[in-house]
């Protein structure tokens, strides 16, 4: 090693190779950027290490190894980016062949832009399907992914049937333990999405709920209708995030 310190244009070369990806075992140099590092021209002979190391001096070779460690991660760097891109493109070419012919955020196809609302009130308490409609016709404009229309100018056609109404108690009088003080109301309902046209199926969900809280009135009839919007709402939210959902 110090035959190789004459003369300050030598150009000192060890032939020691190692590929990133298939580490040699042994007390071989680190990778290939040791033998870019010594084969240079000569470096200064002396550099000082950094400060924690008490102000020691380090030779020319310790130089040369030091930077053919940092040319070992650049190598290191650029070969795991270009493996990165061999993964990645491919990937993403998948991707979004798969999504032709789909709406960026909806699962719907691009020709579905417009619907029509059908619901229909299979439970035994009346008029419900009035407030579920005024949910989600509201939902859906809230939404914006699709156009309410009638049935002869829409796209597809969203049912909605109503097939449950309950009443669930959840608390109760401390003094009357027959009578709750709380109730929840829940409504139950199966979503069809058929193409208006041909009249095939695009999506289909047996049962969806939404409910909503409240507390005992003097009036239960009264407080039921005070709380079905929220559970209409609720519904309706369901519905929505079903029909069109997002990536």
């Amino acid at each position: 090693m110090d035959a190789g310190r004459t003369g300050s244009k030598a150009v000192r070369c060890f032939v020691f190779f190692r590929s990133p990806f298939f580490p040699i075992r042994g007390p071989a140099l680190p990778s290939a950027g040791i033998f870019f590092g010594f084969c240079i021209p000569h470096l200064d002979r002396r550099r000082p290490w950094p400060s924690q190391s008490g102000g020691k001096e380090r030779s020319d070779w310790q130089s040369r190894i030091a930077l053919g460690l940092t040319l070992n991660g650049a190598l290191s760097y650029g070969c795991a980016m270009k493996f990165a891109k061999s993964l990645l493109l491919p990937a993403l070419a998948l991707l979004f062949a798969g999504c032709m012919g789909y709406r960026t955020g909806s699962t719907l196809p691009e020709s579905i832009q417009t619907v029509s609302l059908s619901i229909v009130n299979e439970t035994d308490e009346p008029s419900i399907e009035v407030q579920v409609m005024r949910s989600l016709r509201a939902e859906l404009q809230q939404d914006g992914r699709l156009e309410v229309r009638s049935q002869s100018d829409a796209d597809a056609v969203l049912s909605v049937k109503l097939t449950r109404y309950t009443l669930t108690p959840l608390a109760y009088d401390r003094e009357r333990g027959t009578l709750a003080r709380e109730y929840r109301l829940t409504l139950t309902a199966s979503v069809v999405l058929y193409d208006a046209k041909t009249g095939s199926v695009i999506l289909e969900s047996p049962i969806l709920t939404g409910d909503s809280e409240f507390p005992y009135a003097d009036d239960l009839t009264t407080a039921k209708l005070g709380a079905l919007p929220a559970a209409a709402d609720d519904l309706a939210r369901k519905v929505v995030s079903t029909t069109v959902t997002a990536w």
